[in-house]
């Protein structure tokens, strides 16, 4: 089995070197295909930059290839092809997701089969994740801000059994997020619910089990690492992996 893996929005761009470097340490050993995959309608360039940036520093020598799909993508799109898809996941050691919108991201994942080709990656060892939303798109359900309010929603499922929210740490949505999360844990017995947030990163094997933090930012005293929520409030730091 391979490994998922969520990054929590990264404020600095130069953080992402840090990010992979310590990622490398858990992903597959030798690295040779890196696919990024621009899956939302509000992306920006300047953060496919920054990680492949970041990428070439902890993978030197891997081959960084590229699909940007959207919802308004046309099938005719050479991105588009099922042939170009399948090649590219078949060759990709690690699957990056952009963030952005969590409807974009699934509609996205879902016209063109995605959520399947991930499946895959991941059963054959590989590593499969992403940016805010890219990465907690996995989950089952997830907690993010909608249009006009926080909500939570259904996910891709590739993470079965798993509750996730990114951004955390921003003031003015953390209260709800916790209580959006309390609830879908009452509501659905049995799962697990982990919170990350800014510069902050989980890495899963074996599905969601063995949750830990792979990164935690150190600026501030508030900032702490990524935790589990449990249905009564309690917040369970995750453990540190170290290489």
């Amino acid at each position: 089995m391979g490994v998922f893996y969520a990054i929590g929005d990264v404020k600095d761009g130069r953080r992402y070197g840090r990010i992979f470097r310590e990622l490398a340490g858990f992903t597959v050993a030798d690295v040779r295909h890196i696919l990024y995959i621009g899956a939302a309608i509000n992306n920006d360039l300047k953060y496919k930059a920054q990680f492949e940036r970041g990428a070439r520093i902890s993978y030197q020598g891997a081959q960084i290839s590229s699909l940007n799909l959207s919802p308004h993508t046309p099938l005719t799109d050479r991105h588009a092809r099922p042939e170009k898809i399948e090649t590219r996941f078949a060759e990709a050691d690690i699957v990056y997701f952009d963030g952005g919108s969590i409807h974009a991201l699934l509609t996205t994942l879902t016209r063109f089969g995605l959520i399947e080709q991930c499946r895959a990656v991941f059963d054959r060892g590989g590593a499969v994740g992403g940016l805010c939303g890219g990465g907690t798109v996995l989950a089952s359900l997830l907690v993010h801000a909608g249009q006009a309010d926080i909500r939570c929603e259904a996910g891709a499922g590739l993470m079965p059994g798993l509750i996730m929210t990114s951004k955390i740490n921003i003031e003015g949505e953390r209260a709800e997020r916790l209580r959006q999360m309390r609830v879908a844990l009452r509501d659905n017995p049995g799962h697990s619910a982990i919170a990350l947030g800014r510069d902050q990163a989980v890495i899963w094997r074996n599905r969601y089990e063995g949750a830990r933090a792979l990164m935690h930012s150190k600026r501030s005293p508030k900032e702490k690492r990524p935790f589990q929520l449990s249905a009564d409030g309690t917040q369970t730091p995750l453990p540190l992996l170290v290489p």
